[in-house]
């Protein structure tokens, strides 16, 4: 989204809220996290000068 000054850009990730591993997990089996996180929503704000 254009705006006077800068760009907003908006993002969902794990929309569904499956439960799924994430590749650090996969390849270390004694890692303490076992699931990725739920679902998100990141915002970010840019301004080029």
């Amino acid at each position: 989204m254009a705006l006077p000054v800068g760009k907003l850009e908006a993002g969902l990730y794990n929309l569904t809220d499956r439960t799924y591993k994430t590749l650090f997990v996969q390849a270390n089996a004694a890692a303490p996290f076992p699931h990725a996180e739920g679902r998100r929503l990141a915002l970010s704000y840019s301004v080029d000068w």
